[in-house]
């Protein structure tokens, strides 16, 4: 750890030392803690209960070069893959705390609906296709109840992007289901960024509608043929069709397809390109 705290001091100019230790203590705690005094009893932490709460009190942390670092210390992979997703931080009983916002929550429930009040967050992690739970956090950013997530999001990869090395690979950033593939498309459409988020498999979409016939009268058709993520029957030919292997793990099949249009709101967005997955068997035959 001494490389880490001697390249994390910048990053904290008010009581470095404090705050580095105090985050020692909590990455050391076996058991969630029950007060910060409680931290100052771990080994690593070699302060007073006292200089705990005067780190988080007067202590500074410089979240921009606190990201530069994260950014330098990146695993190596080829290529990297990022995953964004919001957490939420309960504050159900703190009704005085700013900015507050009910958000999804897949455990604790308000009247019975997964909807709790606090805070959330915006996080971009480093992925590996390891069979691990490993991750490497690079960003997080709270977001104000009003916020658009996808164009946080953009913000955020934008903003990621300029401290990666150039001339690499291009990088992933993967979603999941509760993003709009459109918005953060057209927010990207120039970053050097590939984009995969997740559909849900009873979505539909609509190709573009077909030529009108002459001398047709009444109004235009604004939907084409039904596309439906659960029916393959439904799916055009793919334009670039791929498969393969994942370290033996599993087999896909992959095809880029001709872009569709989606209901949302009574308006139509084009999508760029959506990725249809092929399902097989788990575990496939061919895995080794």
């Amino acid at each position: 750890m001494a490389p880490s705290a001697t390249s994390c001091t910048p990053a904290s100019p008010g009581r470095a030392d404090a705050l580095f230790e105090l985050g020692d203590a909590l990455l050391c705690h076996p058991t969630p803690f029950l007060s910060l005094p409680h931290l100052s009893l771990e080994p690593v932490c070699r302060r007073g209960w006292g200089s705990a709460d005067a780190a988080l009190a007067h202590g500074r942390i410089d979240a921009e070069r606190l990201r530069d670092l994260l950014v330098r210390f990146l695993p190596d992979a080829d290529p990297l893959v990022f995953a964004v997703d919001v957490t939420t931080w309960p504050r159900c009983d703190a009704e005085c705390s700013p900015q507050r916002g009910y958000y999804y929550h897949p455990s604790r429930h308000s009247a019975g609906q997964p909807i709790i009040a606090g805070w959330a967050y915006q996080w971009i992690a480093q992925v590996s296709f390891d069979r691990d739970s490993w991750t490497a956090p690079v960003d997080a950013r709270r977001l104000h109840p009003l916020d658009d997530t996808d164009q946080q999001a953009a913000r955020q990869i934008r903003a990621l992007l300029e401290r990666l090395p150039a001339g690499g690979p291009v990088p992933w950033f993967v979603f999941d289901g509760g993003y709009d593939s459109a918005q953060l498309t057209l927010d990207l459409a120039d970053a050097p960024a590939a984009v995969l988020v997740r559909l849900r498999a009873d979505r539909c979409f609509y190709h573009d509608p077909p030529p009108r016939p002459p001398g047709s009268t009444g109004r235009p058709r604004r939907h084409g043929a039904k596309f439906n993520c659960a029916d393959p029957t439904t799916w055009p030919a793919p334009m670039w069709p791929s498969g393969g292997a994942t370290s033996g793990v599993c087999c896909f099949n992959l095809g880029i397809l001709p872009a569709p249009k989606r209901r949302w709101s009574g308006r139509l967005r084009p999508a760029r390109w959506s990725l249809a997955p092929t399902t097989r068997p788990w575990p496939p035959s061919a895995a080794t």
